[in-house]
């Protein structure tokens, strides 16, 4: 009885705490905030009267009409060819690419969603939106072939383009270009190279797979791909790794006429690139259903998506036809449930940006299920609408004190964002002294230090040959001649360093004056005054307040620069959160329970179909998105089945649970249900069983081609996928009908967010900053940088092995830094991300990698909202192993001076597989590489020291013949510390055998005649492969005599105190 009156005391009193006036007003303040008004709009007839005129206008363009003709489509199907030929009419459908304002414009996924959007209109969708979202592409600015004898160079009308970047790191030459020889090497194989190819431009068919390497390791250039009609089987050809491996593509066509196979020439290469944010758009159209409201309180709907955008090996060459056909296929599949209405609503989605890991899909379920994810501070898309609208203010005020001249008046002074903006002007000032003046200034001063070093040194040297040459008694084999003419070449080195000294203190003298000029520029921000150079009666003093005051007026204007800019991202990121709003209105939780998400994956093998639960652009998560929630699913799928119309086309064994269901699917997939289940929405893929779909990724991915003889030849057999979406749609429409699937998933949504919150004008979020080479702390934020994030598994860079994910997908996100030197993502798995790689990078102005993430600051965990990156200034270098298998023992990169590791905050050893890239802070001229189980390069030849050696040239345009280079200096290694054990008088006859063994096989490779690649090729891979098992033995005998003189030290020890105190104690 107690306890009731407690229970009901404490009953009332929560009662009157929520009806309290304090209580009921910051309810209402909190669903005041969390209210926006805005409500998506039915297409007007307007709208549907324009769309339709739109549409039959493409449909009458002549070449459209001529090619849709030509695949003699039966009446019934003409509208898909159409829509098929439409979405394929451009080379590409790149995410991002194109314009959205006219069906007719330039290629890329924006016109084909302008395209898709009109048609959902005219067929009469009663609400059809669009949904941006940002998407990072990299954008070509230079490629160029040049030939002798033609004056102009060839380029991408001629059917000359880039490959595929290699994750951040486009194919870039030197402003000059890369000079070489054409090599052709057919489809890459060892013997196919009849010659070797140092320094020279190799030429390989397109079905060269993953050999194309060998050309870097053997010293190429570059790597020019060859076109070809038929699809290659694991054409990787490129990288998901940050490293300069120039690779291009020539068409069939220009390399028949350029007699790449018969008479290579002799030719230049030019190409340069810069990477851009650029919105990408989705479009969604609505089906509202007759009686969408099942057992659920709320409305159910079925999702039903396709891709928009194509990716291939050759980005400007990614035609895409079977995504395309996957996107007519949705549009047939709109017009027949619009004129058979099912029940359930239905979400029609066309996602851009699937090619850039699934980018569209993300941004479609953070808009409807933002609530199931964690990370976010702002919990609603209402409240992170209006973050955005106070930043925005915020800079509006921002440019009101910058639009004065001077912003330590009186009159700046009063506006509120004084502070803010001299914060700014600051740190501009620092970024911009950094970058003209002291970072030079620091290398320069750094080099003529190094010379004075070399000069005392020499010196010192010099004075020992001339007392010995004045000394009675000399070394022996030290005759006076052979002294004489050393101190002639010191003589020689040390001028040599004189004048370098002078010449660096020339340079260094202005650059002191101009970093005094920008010290001033600091301190008189730091006192919040100007000078005046009018009231200056000293020439001079006023010379340097006048050079003080046009710094300051740069500085100025680059900030305004910089807020308008912001100003700029803010107003789209702000349209974004609007039409995610607008869409979540529509379709979101509040109103729509979405019970499964379709996507429409159909290949051309033959007209079965089926359903695939999985996706191979990121691990299933594990313990939620599996297969196990999915049984109750399958059954009401087999009951459909059941009912209605005869299915010979379905494959219902994949659903009927007795087999592993991923036999049927047995290539590499990926589709827009990883987004959903991302959310917990249950997702499967309409699938054709059994289909590889080889021609994914590729350029011959086309829906015909001409033939020279033949005519038009179709290649995507249509009527194969036709076949089957005409038993498919009336099997949906029963699905979506059927009460059966009124199920919830069971799957936890492990979705994270990063995002960047703004208050009063205080930022928190993931953070860029830089150190330059005159910097001890970071402390500039890296504007406009570019950051990769992929998944860190046990080896550290296999998380995005190109064999291991669907061709034309990228596994990782790439975003921009804003100008605060912040960022953000969209939602990932903290299953599959938990562990995060996230590399951040500045470019050049051909798109090389200039600064780039250090080794100490490159892992981290989800969530990375507190996460802080710091880019160094960085020299680099690629290079590609080949004979060998490093296992999982990463390899070193050591100085060139001395056999310690490189800086971890000022380098970074990017590696995969047999392929490296160093990067080293600016000013590194050398290198050392060793991996005891790989590669070992430490210039350790003649008359260099054969154990510790002095490095390699870093140079981020050459190949180093890895394989030469391994086998002698893992030879040269092991005999140096032979030496010191036979000096020793230690000798080990195990250990001299396979050293011997391997110098033979070393001196029988040298005599291999040249045109014999092969051959000499893995008989330098054989020698090195012998020392490898020398030096594991060879080190355990020095460490053991080292460990044997240690305790023979210790153990005279106390001999030596008992004989002290002998001695001593005697009489």
């Amino acid at each position: 009885m107690n306890r009731l009156l407690r229970l009901a005391a404490s009953a009332a009193l929560a009662g009157a705490i929520l009806l309290s006036p304090a209580a009921c007003k910051k309810k209402e303040q909190a669903q005041e905030e969390a209210r926006v008004e805005i409500k998506a709009q039915p297409v007007s007839q307007q709208q549907r009267a324009r769309a339709r005129q739109e549409v039959e206008q493409l449909w009458s363009d002549p070449r459209i009409d001529a090619e849709v003709k030509s695949h003699k489509p039966a009446p019934e199907h003409m509208d898909f060819y159409r829509d098929l030929v439409v979405l394929t009419r451009y080379p590409h459908r790149l995410a991002g690419y194109g314009a959205a304002e006219a069906l007719n414009g330039q290629p890329g996924s924006l016109a084909a969603g302008r395209y898709v959007a009109s048609r959902l209109q005219a067929m009469g969708i009663e609400y059809v939106l669009t949904q941006g979202f940002p998407v990072a592409q990299p954008i070509t600015t230079e490629c160029e072939l040049a030939v002798p004898g033609r004056k102009e160079p060839y380029g991408p009308e001629d059917g000359f383009h880039v490959m595929r970047a290699n994750q951040l790191q486009g194919p870039t030459t030197p402003p000059g270009g890369l000079t070489g020889r054409v090599v052709y090497a057919g489809p890459g194989r060892l013997p196919d190279y009849q010659q070797p190819v140092d320094d020279a431009i190799v030429a390989l068919d397109f079905a060269a797979a993953d050999r194309w390497r060998y050309a870097f390791a053997m010293g190429a250039k570059a790597v020019i791909f060859i076109g070809s009609d038929q699809p290659a089987p694991n054409a990787c050809h490129h990288l998901n790794l940050p490293v300069n491996l120039p690779r291009f593509y020539v068409t069939a066509e220009l390399a028949e006429k350029l007699k790449l196979k018969t008479q290579p020439p002799t030719v230049t290469i030019r190409a340069a690139s810069r990477w851009e944010m650029r919105e990408g758009r989705n479009v969604i159209g609505v089906i509202r259903g007759t009686n969408a409201r099942f057992d659920q309180k709320l409305d159910e709907a079925i999702v039903l998506a396709a891709p928009l955008d194509s990716l291939s090996e050759v980005p400007m060459l990614s035609p895409g036809a079977r995504g395309a056909a996957n996107c007519a296929a949705l549009l047939s599949l709109a017009e027949y449930l619009r004129a058979n209405r099912p029940r359930r609503d239905v979400v029609l989605c066309f996602f851009d940006g699937e090619a850039a890991n699934h980018a569209g899909a993300r941004a479609f379920y953070a808009s409807l299920c933002r609530q199931r994810a964690r990370g976010m501070t702002n919990e609603t898309l209402a409240k992170r609408l209006k973050m955005l609208q106070a930043e925005a203010a915020h800079f509006d005020e921002a440019l009101k004190v910058l639009s004065l001249k001077d912003i330590f008046s009186d009159e700046a002074k009063a506006l509120p964002q004084n502070r803010f903006v001299h914060e700014l002007m600051r740190k501009q000032v620092k970024a911009l002294a950094d970058d003209l003046v002291r970072d030079e200034l620091q290398l320069r001063r750094i080099a003529k230090q190094s010379h004075e070093f070399w000069v005392r040194r020499l010196e010192r040297e010099g004075q020992n040959l001339r007392e010995q040459l004045a000394a009675p008694a000399r070394p022996a084999g030290a005759t006076e001649a052979a002294i004489q003419e050393s101190l002639e070449e010191l003589d020689r080195q040390v001028e040599y360093h004189k004048a370098e000294i002078k010449r660096l203190a020339g340079l260094i003298k202005p650059m002191k004056d101009e970093d005094m000029s920008w010290s001033q520029l600091e301190g008189a921000l730091h006192k919040r005054k100007l000078p005046d150079p009018a009231a200056e009666a000293n020439p001079e003093q006023r010379k340097a307040q006048e050079k003080i005051v046009r710094k300051y007026q740069r500085v100025l204007e680059d900030v305004k620069g910089l807020c308008a800019s912001r100003q700029a991202g803010l107003a789209e990121a702000i349209s974004h959160v609007r039409q995610g709003v607008e869409l979540a209105e529509l379709v979101g939780e509040q109103r729509d329970l979405v019970v499964l998400h379709l996507s429409l994956n159909l290949g051309d093998a033959s007209p079965r179909w089926t359903f695939i639960h999985g996706y191979d652009s990121q691990s299933v998560h594990i313990g939620k998105d599996n297969l196990g929630n999915y049984a109750k699913m399958f059954q009401a799928i087999r009951d459909v089945a059941k009912e209605g119309q005869d299915l010979p086309l379905f494959e219902s064994r994949a659903v009927g649970g007795l087999f592993n269901i991923r036999m049927f699917a047995p290539g590499l997939f990926a589709h827009s249900g990883c987004a959903a289940g991302l959310f917990g929405v249950a997702n499967l893929a309409l699938m054709t069983p059994l289909d590889r779909r080889p021609r994914d990724g590729q350029p011959c991915d086309v829906v015909s081609r001409l033939a020279p003889a033949e005519g038009r030849v179709p290649v995507l057999k249509v009527a194969e996928m036709l076949t089957g979406l005409d038993e498919v749609r009336p099997f949906l429409k029963r699905l979506c009908d059927s009460p059966d699937m009124s199920l919830t998933s069971g799957i936890n949504s492990p979705a994270v967010f990063t995002e960047v919150t703004f208050d009063d004008g205080k930022y928190k979020g993931a953070s860029v900053l830089m150190l330059s080479a005159a910097s001890v702390m970071p402390e500039r934020p890296a504007r406009g940088a570019f950051l990769a994030v992929t998944r860190a598994p046990g080896k550290i860079w296999e998380g995005a092995r190109v064999d291991q994910f669907p061709p034309g997908f990228a596994p990782f996100f790439i975003t921009r830094v804003n100008e605060m030197g912040l960022f953000e993502l969209p939602p990932l798995s903290r299953d599959y991300y938990g562990q995060s790689l996230v590399v951040g990078v500045l470019f050049d102005e051909s798109g090389l990698i200039r600064y780039i993430t250090n080794t100490s600051m490159l892992k981290s965990a989800l969530p990375l909202t507190n996460h802080q990156t710091i880019l160094f200034e960085a020299d680099s270098c690629s290079v590609v192993g080949f004979g060998y298998d490093r296992l999982a023992v990463n390899t070193q990169a050591l100085k060139a001076a001395s056999t310690a590791p490189l800086l971890e905050d000022r380098s970074l050893v990017v590696e995969g597989g047999n392929i490296l890239a160093v990067y080293a802070k600016r000013g590194t001229e050398k290198v050392k590489l060793f991996n005891q189980e790989g590669m070992a390069i430490l210039g350790n030849a003649a008359p260099a020291d054969a154990i510790v050696g002095e490095g390699v040239p870093m140079h981020p345009f050459a190949h180093l013949r890895t394989v030469d280079l391994s086998a002698d200096t893992i030879y040269r290694l092991n005999h140096g510390r032979l030496s010191i054990l036979r000096a020793n008088g230690i000798l080990e006859n195990s250990i001299e055998q396979l050293h011997v063994d391997s110098a033979d096989v070393k001196a029988a490779a040298e005599k291999v005649p040249k045109d014999d690649v092969q051959r000499a090729l893995g008989m330098k891979a054989a020698s090195a492969a012998i020392s490898r098992r020398v030096y594991p033995p060879l080190l355990r005998v020095l460490s053991d005599l080292v460990v044997a003189v240690v305790l023979l030290l210790l153990l005279s020890i106390p001999f030596a105190y008992s004989l002290e105190r002998l001695l001593v104690g005697s009489p």
